[in-house]
């Protein structure tokens, strides 16, 4: 069977496709190669928004630490996009770009 996330053939386990919770009610035994196959075979945003804030659940003081990780989040989505701008406008500074016209170019038109 062809699994349908990664493209990759080979046989789907119910866990897999079901994630950690769906591999717990059928019984699997806790593991770190369950976890890989589970928790990591999903997507990055699934880890991020949605195995974190589940985490965050079980914590004593969890508003405030959920509200912490968020925005600590967004500041590295920040510095990323900041970083990711920079280089474009090089490139462009390279063809002969002034700084500041390739930096708005990169903004505007993204």
């Amino acid at each position: 069977m062809l699994d349908q996330r990664s493209g990759h053939g080979g046989p789907v386990s119910a866990a897999r496709l079901g994630g950690l919770e769906q591999a717990a009610r059928d019984g699997a035994e806790f593991s770190a190669e369950l976890v890989q196959d589970t928790v990591f075979a999903e997507r990055n945003a699934d880890i991020t928004f949605i195995w974190m804030t589940k985490l965050f659940r079980m914590i004593l003081g969890r508003a405030v630490l959920l509200a912490l990780f968020l925005i600590a989040f967004a500041v590295v989505a920040l510095t990323s996009l900041i970083a990711m701008v920079e280089l474009a406008a090089r490139s462009l500074q390279d063809v002969a770009f002034r700084r500041e016209r390739a930096i708005w170019w990169f903004a505007i038109e993204g």
